[in-house]
């Protein structure tokens, strides 16, 4: 505290304030030398090599691409593309034209050398663009397109691949071509409508529902309890034999009993699934008399 008092009196803290500044100044320097030429000469500071384009490349074209350059590569993941052959470079990083530093370790990703199997999965039964969509999601493409008879519009009825159809599960290389069976929209549209006297109303819905037609509201006889009671078809509209398109309406009237007066006898009987069109058939020949 002297001291100080006697510098503050002495007129000396000009002195001391040159010296702190030459102090800082000093600091300053030898901070700016040892970053800009001390540290760039041990460590070839600036010195950057040009990171060459590898993508494209073979593996075994890599070494002497890199050597030469002072750098280093290693395989970091694989991938697989049906467009590539096997051990080409899919992808590097630093990306090219980068700026490292010699000695700097370049990962890359290469082509799978075995092409890997997927298992295919929602394939039936769905549209063809959710079809696509899955198939994209897997690498594989859709080669030809077959229509088949079928009421639904590019409804996929089958995959297959090299011939055989595909079920759900099977395993399919990627980058494979499929074909694909989809349905035209048109179907068997017109036919003849059976004859559904005297069946049994439960029979003659299921039967009406496969050949896509509509009902309309059932006519049930006056006056009678029909509760826990079996119906019959006893009358229809339009009448049998009519042609008929897809999605028609057909009306029905049911009672309990079919009319005494006459006789019924089938004479086959037989329902015939005709599953090639979807179509549902009934033999329904029946012989009256009095």
């Amino acid at each position: 505290m002297t001291a100080l008092k006697k510098i503050l009196r002495t007129g000396s803290l000009k002195d001391f304030l040159i010296h702190l500044l030459i102090i800082i100044l000093f600091g300053v320097c030898l901070t700016l030398v040892f970053f800009y030429v001390y540290l760039p000469s041990t460590t070839n500071h600036g010195e950057t090599i040009t990171v060459p384009s590898l993508v494209e490349l073979n593996y075994n074209e890599l070494e002497e691409v890199l050597v030469q350059r002072n750098l280093r590569f290693e395989v970091s993941d694989s991938m697989y593309s049906a467009e590539h052959p096997p051990l080409t470079v899919m992808r590097q990083y630093p990306k090219a034209g980068s700026k490292v530093k010699e000695g700097r370790k370049i990962f890359i990703s290469v082509n799978r050398n075995t092409v890997p199997t997927v298992a295919l999965t929602q394939i039936k039964d769905k549209s063809l663009t959710h079809l696509k969509a899955v198939l994209e999601n897997n690498d594989i493409k859709i080669g030809e397109r077959i229509r088949k008879s079928s009421p639904y519009f590019n409804l996929v009825l089958e995959v297959q691949y090299n011939g055989r159809v595909l079920e759900e599960g099977d395993l399919v290389p990627k980058g494979a071509t499929v074909d694909v069976v989809v349905g035209d929209g048109y179907g068997k549209r017109s036919f003849e409508l059976p004859d559904f006297f005297a069946n049994e109303f439960e029979v003659a819905d299921v039967i009406l529902k496969g050949l896509d037609l509509n009902l309309e509201p059932l006519n049930l006889p006056a006056g009678k309890d029909t509760t826990d009671q079996v119906l019959y078809v006893v009358r229809q509209e339009p009448t049998p034999g009519t042609i008929v398109n897809i999605g028609e309406w057909v009306e029905f009237w049911l009672d309990t009993e079919i009319d005494s007066s006459f006789y019924f006898e089938k004479r086959e009987g037989t329902i015939l699934m005709d599953t090639t069109n979807g179509v549902v058939l009934i033999d329904t020949t029946f012989q009256s008399g009095q």
